[in-house]
């Protein structure tokens, strides 16, 4: 039942890509999606040194998955104050911290406060992680085209080639102060799940640096770093990773938004784009990008996480533009994590 619980909570937490990838380094049975995988492990047994491992790399994934991140610099004392207040706090006990890593069902979500609790202080070699989770509704967006409809609702939808649906969904969300072992770039990460809207984005992330000045009593976040110029740097260092989306407007007053998601290929080499780009007389001002590295994970299998600067054109318009935030998709490992992250620094610090 152990490894049911795992895999129950891999699925509700890890796209399917990044969980099939997981399933396949641990040499565990994958079925056609996570509906099949789950029910090839119902009553499933393994031993409990790979139940250990799978628990870690859950939690890791708690840690580092899918999520909207803000990165502050701050003092040495401002960071010693921080790592020593989530070291003496203590997570109470609930229902929460008796499943953690995994998972309340659905049943069990349904009855708990939709407040911020401390579920967990995980002390890793990159860093000391304050783990907090909560209930949050999410509304998620599906399109189906009307083919995939049963036969009486494609009739009565008639004329149109695509359905939008709204969902509500109960989810279990993860919040994570970060403060690394090296550096004084400490972070505040919420959970952000394809569907989730910026706003309720930022607005987790209100909620959690809420919660750092309850427990540090400074405003340690009050001035996150300003991402938005590392859009353009990022975009002109043609080693850095593989460009899969990318935003712009040019010279002739328009807007393009491309997007490439077909392995190895960098839209900052394809024709359509460097012909295009060619044709101007100025240079492109990107305001939006995706970025994905290819990372190897052993043997044939790679992951890729992805970092995407969510700017807007309105943004890329004022005399100032910022982002205070960026999003971290399709981390397998924390080690993945931490590469992103490394670049993110890295381009901070080395700015014009």
């Amino acid at each position: 039942m152990a490894l049911q619980d795992i895999v129950l909570s891999m699925r509700k937490r890890m796209p399917w890509p990044v969980g099939q990838k997981v399933l396949a380094s641990h040499h565990l049975e994958r079925g056609q999606g996570w509906d099949k995988t789950v029910e090839r492990h119902e009553n499933g047994n393994t031993s409990p040194e790979k139940e250990a491992e799978l628990s870690g790399i859950l939690k890791e994934h708690l840690i580092t998955g899918e999520k909207l991140s803000q990165f502050s610099l701050v003092t040495d004392r401002e960071k010693d104050i921080l790592r020593t207040a989530i070291l003496a706090a203590q997570p109470a006990d609930s229902l929460y911290r008796q499943r953690y890593p995994n998972l309340l069902s659905e049943q069990q979500l349904s009855t708990q406060s939709r407040g911020l609790n401390l579920v967990a202080v995980e002390q890793l070699d990159d860093g000391l992680a304050a783990v907090f989770t909560s209930v949050r509704t999410v509304t998620i967006r599906e399109t189906f085209e009307t083919g995939e409809l049963p036969a009486a609702a494609a009739d009565a939808l008639q004329g149109y080639d695509e359905i939008v649906g709204l969902k509500n969904l109960r989810l279990q969300a993860f919040d994570v102060v970060w403060v690394p072992t090296q550096g004084n770039v400490v972070e505040l990460r919420v959970d952000f799940p394809r569907g989730m809207h910026q706003a309720s984005g930022e607005a987790a992330l209100e909620q959690i640096r809420d919660s750092v000045r309850l427990l540090t009593g400074l405003q340690l976040f009050a001035e996150a770093e300003n991402l938005f110029p590392l859009i353009e740097r990022m975009y002109r260092t043609r080693t850095e990773g593989t460009v899969v989306e990318l935003s712009f407007g040019t010279s002739t007053a328009s807007t393009k938004h491309e997007k490439m998601r077909r392995q190895s290929l960098d839209l900052r080499e394809e024709r359509y784009h460097v012909g295009g780009v060619a044709n101007l007389t100025a240079p492109i001002e990107p305001f939006r990008i995706s970025i994905q590295w290819r990372r190897p994970m052993g043997g044939t299998l790679f992951s890729h996480p992805e970092l995407t600067l969510n700017g807007s054109q309105h943004r890329a318009g004022a005399e100032n533009p910022r982002l205070l935030s960026a999003v971290v998709r399709k981390c397998i490992r924390l080690e993945d994590y931490e590469y992103v992250r490394g670049r993110v620094i890295h381009h901070l610090e080395n700015g014009a």
